[in-house]
């Protein structure tokens, strides 16, 4: 998949790694790359230090309506919850994906 230049919304940055992962490798890609988690700043810091450098904007500590407006594509990592601004599949917000399977190219969405 093609990356460069699309609205990326990664939900859910997480500590374990998934969601840094794939917004990492979004933003090397080219992608516009977006986080959102409910974490707090604080609890996240660790993993907002691991990207430093890289184009990505992080929204932390709630999930915003505009941020999934704004997408084209929504990664879903696996230890988040549903939420009402998210359907898996192509819906209102246009194609939302699970994890970081989402962005490996030749897999059938």
């Amino acid at each position: 998949m093609d990356l460069r230049g699309k609205r990326v919304l990664v939900m859910g940055l997480g500590l374990q790694g998934s969601g840094m992962a794939s917004a990492r490798y979004a933003a090397l890609q080219g992608a516009q790359v977006r986080v959102t988690d409910m974490k707090s700043p604080e609890v996240l810091a660790p993993s907002v230090e691991a990207l430093a450098g890289l184009p990505i904007e992080f929204i932390l500590g709630q999930h915003r309506d505009e941020d999934f407006r704004w997408a084209e594509i929504v990664i879903r990592n696996p230890g988040v919850p549903g939420h009402p601004l998210y359907s898996p599949g192509p819906g209102t917000w246009g194609p939302h994906r699970d994890g970081d399977r989402a962005l490996l190219p030749g897999l059938s969405w």
